[in-house]
């Protein structure tokens, strides 16, 4: 088996059960249909780095984004095609609302979008040779005190503010960033879009905005946890089994052919026919 040397937050969750994680990463099977709800919010990043990096209208950057997605896929069912056309002006809605509740921001955009990389310390200080990566949304720089942040993007249905400070996606943004602009970064600000279409009858607050201080005690835990993992994986004797769990089951992207390995079955033609396989060069 071959192992890639560096870790991201969606490896440690995907590590939780080390067969999903054997058949995403080091396999590199991802599902042949993407759901509507990752589409959803991977059009919804997209308008917002254009809006908070180039300043085009970000309604419209979705609109042209949705159109393209939709035009690439073949779509040959009547309930395909209304599931896509209902995300598609979900994320109009979502985004017209956001320009109108955050018209005037409290911060000043110092960097966008990208993917930020730091070596893994040992616990003595001394670094290893694998990488720890994350995608940062969005640097900012509040106006009132001129502290920086990381703006992080999220789209949701159900929202968990005290989840927030345990989030190690978010601690691991913080890490991260800091090295990339050399100066301090005190946060997270978590930017939710709730999933739904404004109307009368909503009473919920579509719109979620939270600044979530991180401090040295919550990165020191998220690099234990990454030092943890970079030991199982260079160990020379990992082991590869599931892991059940009722809501990681429920939720998790290989729950057919999962079902079939553990019975003995050929899960095998589940993966060569459902999924498609990451190319060696990707």
């Amino acid at each position: 088996m071959e192992i890639i040397s560096r870790i991201t937050p969606s490896m440690l969750e995907a590590f939780q059960c080390r067969l999903a994680w054997y058949w995403q990463y080091p396999m590199g099977y991802s599902p042949v249909r993407v759901s509507e709800a990752l589409e959803l919010g991977t059009g919804i990043h997209e308008a917002l780095e254009r809006y908070y990096g180039k300043g085009t209208n970000p309604v419209w950057a979705f609109t042209q984004w949705a159109d393209k997605v939709l035009d690439s896929r073949s779509l040959t069912e009547g309930d395909e095609v209304q599931a896509a056309m209902k995300m598609r002006t979900l994320g109009i809605s979502m985004l017209e609302g956001y320009v109108k509740k955050y018209e005037k921001e409290p911060f000043t955009v110092v960097a966008t979008e990208d993917t930020l990389k730091r070596k893994l310390p040992r616990p003595d200080g001394t670094l290893t040779d694998w990488d720890v990566l994350c995608r940062v949304d969005t640097i900012v720089r509040d106006n009132k005190r001129g502290r920086l942040w990381v703006l992080e993007h999220k789209t949701f249905s159900s929202f968990t503010p005290g989840y927030l400070v345990k989030d190690h996606q978010l601690v691991c943004q913080v890490w991260v960033a800091k090295k990339a602009v050399e100066e301090p970064i005190v946060g997270i600000i978590y930017n939710g879009l709730r999933k739904q279409i404004d109307s009368e009858k909503v009473k919920v607050a579509l719109f979620e905005r939270h600044a979530v201080f991180v401090n040295k005690r919550q990165i020191k835990l998220f690099l234990k946890r990454c030092y943890d993992m970079y030991q199982t994986l260079t160990s020379g004797h990992l082991a590869i089994y599931p892991e059940p769990s009722g809501v990681r089951c429920n939720m998790c992207q290989y729950k057919e052919p999962c079902a079939l390995y553990v019975r003995g079955d050929d899960h095998q033609f589940i993966l060569d026919n459902m999924y498609k396989k990451r190319e060696d060069d990707e």
